[in-house]
């Protein structure tokens, strides 16, 4: 699992008041209960902390999609790589 899980997690206890133990790497943000107004703080919140933009991010994706995107982002910003593309549609299953 990313390194960058453990504040996934700890953001969605701490901001959406979700339980830790309820929350798991194949868990998708629809089975959190969490609708798009959500998807959206979510995604400020994680520019906020770590300076990586997610745009639409997909209803169905699951906190280990969200998790690897995030971390190739923190890596290839790491390695020079200009400003890292959003994330169009994470997790979605249409790309």
């Amino acid at each position: 699992m990313p390194a960058i899980y453990p504040l996934i997690v700890s953001t969605l206890t701490d901001e959406f008041g979700l339980v830790a133990e309820e929350i798991h790497p194949g868990a998708n943000f629809n089975e959190l209960g969490l609708d798009s107004l959500a998807l959206v703080e979510l995604s400020i919140i994680v520019q906020e902390q770590i300076g990586i933009q997610l745009d639409d991010i997909d209803k169905d994706a699951t906190l280990a999609d969200i998790a690897a995107y995030l971390e190739t982002a923190i890596n290839e910003r790491a390695a020079g790589a200009e400003d890292p593309r959003p994330a169009q549609g994470v997790g979605s299953t249409s790309r």
